[in-house]
């Protein structure tokens, strides 16, 4: 996934830390390279307890937007797709949907990148807590 280069960025905000509650730094940018209307880029950075978040957001809201993007050839990896926190993720292909969560991020990557994050969780599937009851 991509991050953004400090040197580019401006700080916008301080938030809490939603791991460790102290305050964090928001820096952001604006794009206008990889969507027509602009998107803006957030990182989240948290001195304390090292916790880091990234999102997308687009400059210009409005109805959702649906990318559709059909594999044919190796450079088809290469290409770029952004990916706000609320996004929903597809691969009909591969039985894959990603769907977003309360811990969701955003991010800006390629193909190849979404791939071998599919490929890496079901590697490492995340823990499953126990049923109360012990059912």
């Amino acid at each position: 996934m991509s991050f953004l280069c400090m040197a580019e960025l401006k700080k916008l905000a301080e938030l809490k830390c939603p791991k460790c509650g102290q305050d964090m730094e928001v820096w952001g940018r604006e794009d206008y390279g990889f969507w027509p209307e602009g998107i803006l880029e957030l990182t989240m950075n948290c001195k304390k307890c090292g916790y880091r978040g990234f999102d997308v957001f687009p400059l210009r809201l409005g109805e959702p937007s649906k990318l559709e993007i059909r594999v044919e050839d190796l450079d088809d990896l290469k290409i770029r797709v952004a990916k706000a926190s609320p996004g929903l993720v597809k691969i009909p292909e591969l039985g894959v949907e990603i769907k977003p969560g309360p811990a969701s991020e955003g991010y800006i990557s390629n193909i190849e990148g979404v791939l071998e994050v599919i490929r890496d969780s079901l590697k490492h599937p995340p823990l499953t807590p126990p049923l109360e009851g012990g059912e």
